[in-house]
């Protein structure tokens, strides 16, 4: 019930001009509370996802928006998303009237891709709104990583998909993987930030390189690794000392992941899972596991040409009754499950989107990537990239970014960068 008070207010915000507090509970909406509400929340014994909440924040807004005469043509950077919104529609079509699948299905494993029509609310906003917005995630997420960071200590885990609640009443933890939702975005913030105190800067991103370690999600060691090298390449203007005080950090952190046990243990057996994987061992290997459940689903979506330009279509897991694989997480039944995976990203592209319709989606991505890449001199467009970068090499061991409401922050950003933009042609202008 109380996820529903927080869309209420979100709504409210956004009327009475309140628009920073408006986005801040979107971001809320969309990350589950911040882990601390749960994904999940009920309504008179009905589950509802969170993101559904923030679907509604969504098509409210824009249906007001659009009756005001407000909603203007999307940039042409961001003209990817009115192709894959076709490509999408396109499909559905297909699999409504060609392969029979129920209205209901398609509804439950197509309606996330709404949320990427924010996108089209983005001018709604000013930009003192969006700072404020994105300066209180990023409090709000540093605070949670120092409450995890103390998970290990006390023996208590704080946050989970199932909300703090839950997360209390959990024991024999052997592991602390649940990081705060946007530490991603709190790294890549921190990490290019300039700042006069550079040693506060260095304090920030040591915590929160400390919080992933402790996770032991190598996905995210990776990225957050990828990230100190390409600043390096990007940095050709920093004094030398600069670089070496980052190169020694990379190097700090391999050491640490050689003489650290676990995180050692990790690595190792991810390397010997790659290296040995075969459809025996795939279901007892994170690692093996992720690229048989891929490699397996790839195969089978190229052999038809409907298959690779559109996968499978949308019917639901429950519902599935096509070609049966034999790598998957096993359900309650006992039965390896098909086609919905929280492991890999691209496995999800392959089924769900096929070859073509993954090239749609990506493009809205690679876009904005292009365009951070060109802008990044200003703060919010490096902040972009090294974001989008970050989630490219998260999407090996994540969802997330198969998500339409993992357009939000990346959506943000950019608009900050346009404004700023603006500013500058007009001071130009005056000049």
């Amino acid at each position: 019930m109380f996820a529903f008070l927080v869309l209420i207010i979100a709504l409210i915000s956004f009327f009475i001009k309140k628009k920073a507090l408006s986005l801040f509970l979107l971001a809320a909406l969309v990350s589950g509370g911040f882990w601390i509400i749960g994904l999940n929340t009920t309504l008179f014994g009905f589950v509802i996802q969170m993101s559904d909440l923030a679907l509604v924040y969504v098509l409210v807004i824009l249906f007001v928006q659009l009756l005001r005469g407000k909603i203007k043509q999307l940039p042409r950077i961001l003209k990817p998303i009115n192709y894959f919104l076709i490509f999408l529609s396109i499909v559905i079509m297909i699999d409504l009237i060609i392969n029979g699948t129920p209205l209901g299905d398609v509804f439950k494993t197509t309606r996330h891709w709404l949320f990427l029509l924010f996108v089209y609310l983005l001018p709604s906003y000013k930009e003192k709104d969006i700072l404020q917005a994105l300066k209180w995630i990023i409090v709000l997420t540093f605070m949670q990583t120092l409450l995890f960071l103390t998970e290990p200590v006390t023996g208590k885990v704080l946050f989970s998909y199932q909300g703090t609640l839950e997360a209390l009443s959990l024991t024999n933890i052997s592991r602390y993987s649940m990081l705060p939702p946007f530490i991603a975005f709190l790294f890549v913030w921190i990490f290019s930030r300039k700042i006069s105190k550079q040693w506060l800067k260095f304090v920030g991103v040591v915590l929160i390189l400390l919080a992933i370690l402790i996770s032991q999600i190598r996905s995210m060691l990776l990225a957050t690794l990828i990230i100190f090298i390409i600043s390096i390449f990007l940095s050709k203007k920093q004094k030398i000392y600069k670089k070496i005080i980052m190169l020694f950090s990379i190097i700090s952190v391999i050491l640490l992941i050689m003489f650290y046990e676990p995180l050692n243990e990790r690595f190792s057996s991810g390397v010997r899972d790659f290296n040995n994987v075969t459809v025996e061992n795939a279901n007892h290997s994170s690692t093996g596991f992720r690229s048989m459940l891929f490699l397996e689903r790839l195969n089978y979506i190229l052999e038809k040409p409907s298959t690779a330009i559109y996968g499978l279509g949308f019917i639901a897991e429950k519902n599935y009754k096509g070609h049966q694989f034999s790598i998957g997480h096993y359900t309650k039944d006992g039965e390896v499950e098909q086609l919905d995976t929280g492991d890999m990203t691209w496995v999800l592209f392959a089924v769900r989107l096929g070859i073509i319709g993954t090239f749609f989606y990506l493009l809205i991505y690679l876009k904005l990537l292009h365009y951070f890449y060109k802008y990044r001199i200003d703060f919010f467009a490096l902040v972009g990239l090294y974001y989008l970068i970050f989630a490219l090499f998260r999407s090996l061991a994540g969802t997330e970014m198969y998500y339409g409401s993992f357009i939000l922050l990346p959506a943000l950003l950019f608009q900050l960068v346009r404004y700023t933009k603006i500013k500058d042609k007009v001071n130009n202008h005056v000049k």
